[in-house]
């Protein structure tokens, strides 16, 4: 596990008044986890590395690129909202380990999988091995790859009587 996390948005400090961008997602010794800002970091004792926190970084957006920056770049509002709201409410697991903590990877992947469960009832995951990195960076939309998967999995064509 990497000691920074890139990130399309830096989150608020959710220990402080003052709303100070944060520093990292960390650890607070003996307790939970949380956003917080350099100072309260420091106050605190916290660490960054494995178990402990990761340092958020900027990550930078390009032109065209991956469909997740496409979608940021029609409405960055938005797209920062469902950032926060998959972090905040854990995301998929599998997604996130998967992504290796490429929080943009994960949330593409987690669309997948939703899609995927929607239209047969099985997690990407429990199907057959996918290029799913090749296609978010070529910027392949999440329904183009799970079309893409359902189409190339033979246990999705033999349940389906293909």
């Amino acid at each position: 596990m990497s000691t920074e996390a890139k990130v399309p948005v830096i989150p608020e400090c959710d220990l402080c008044d003052d709303k100070h961008p944060a520093y990292a997602d960390a650890k607070i010794p003996g307790g939970s986890w949380a956003n917080m800002c350099k100072p309260m970091f420091n106050q605190l004792g916290c660490k960054l590395g494995l178990g402990h926190g990761q340092k958020y970084v900027l990550q930078e957006t390009s032109e065209g690129g991956t469909w997740i920056d496409q979608q940021e770049a029609k409405d960055r509002v938005k797209f920062a909202k469902a950032m926060q709201a998959w972090r905040e409410g854990g995301g998929s697991t599998r997604a996130q380990e998967y992504a290796e903590n490429d929080l943009r990877f994960g949330l593409w992947l987690y669309y997948c999988d939703k899609r995927c469960q929607r239209l047969v009832g099985l997690s990407i995951f429990d199907l057959s091995d996918h290029t799913w990195r090749d296609d978010y960076d070529g910027g392949t939309s999440p329904k183009d790859a799970v079309t893409s998967l359902l189409e190339n999995d033979d246990m999705v064509a033999d349940l389906m009587g293909g």
